[in-house]
């Protein structure tokens, strides 16, 4: 999936495990596909969304997360989150949710990749 806007593109494949590696970083997910019941969307930040953080107990606003990585108004109104029902679950380089968390009884896995487009 192309998204031109943040200049990107998204690729997903559905793996079996085990995992052949775990993601290094945020602009890679994986995700157990039974816990994604609810439809996928890509979508653009919105005031007040917010995500359970990979690790963490509780919830954090993604506005915060913005400023504390120090993100342009630009970037932050083009990148894409991937949001699963109400639930903001991927924040491509930025963050990644808890919500569909890779365990030992994960039966197939999402995977997910953001490139970077080269002109």
């Amino acid at each position: 999936m192309h998204i031109h806007e943040a200049g990107l593109i998204i690729q997903t494949r559905e793996i079996s495990p085990p995992l052949p590696r775990l993601p290094d970083n945020f602009t890679e997910a994986m995700f157990d596909v039974a816990s994604l019941a609810a439809d996928l969307t890509l979508r653009n930040f919105r005031h007040g969304d917010r995500f359970q953080p990979l690790g963490m107990a509780g919830h954090r606003k993604v506005k915060e997360l913005f400023i504390e990585k120090k993100l342009p108004l630009s970037i932050r109104a083009s990148l894409p989150l991937l949001v699963l029902g109400n639930e903001v679950i991927w924040i491509p380089g930025y963050g990644r949710s808890a919500v569909g968390k890779v365990t030992l009884a994960t039966k197939a896995i999402l995977h997910l990749k953001a490139v970077p487009v080269r002109n």
